[in-house]
């Protein structure tokens, strides 16, 4: 039988055009508490910067929305880790998980971004 546990993220949720709670339900591994909280530490922090505009999980993964402006600007190594610390909350800080992210830019929800659980692609820099 597959457990499985509602995950809720408040502030930075995009359901539709409208910013919400987030409800999305994870499967149940063993997750990390610990890595957990340190994630959530961070996606606070992303939020707090609006870095993270927004944040949405769908069958086919999970969207990211970003400042563009602010995203082209920061390093290729900092983009990463932030698409890894929402993966990372989504999954429980399981490090056995991973998941698809697409990274959008909030002003013309373009994709900016795609993360395939491994490696992060930059699109149209």
């Amino acid at each position: 039988m597959r457990m499985t546990k509602a995950v809720f993220i408040t502030g930075l949720i995009a359901a539709g055009t409208a910013f919400g709670l987030l409800t999305a339900e994870v499967a149940l591994a063993a997750p990390d508490q610990a890595r957990t909280q340190e994630c959530q530490s961070k996606l606070v922090k992303l939020q707090q910067a609006r870095i993270l505009q927004g944040l949405s999980v769908k069958p086919s993964g999970i969207q990211m929305v970003v400042d563009g402006e602010t995203w082209r600007a920061i390093d290729f190594k900092v983009k990463t880790e932030m698409v890894r610390t929402v993966v990372c909350m989504i999954v429980e800080g399981d490090q056995q998980k991973s998941a698809v992210v697409e990274v959008r830019d909030t002003l013309n929800n373009k994709v900016v971004g795609r993360y395939d659980g491994r490696n992060l692609e930059v699109v149209g820099q």
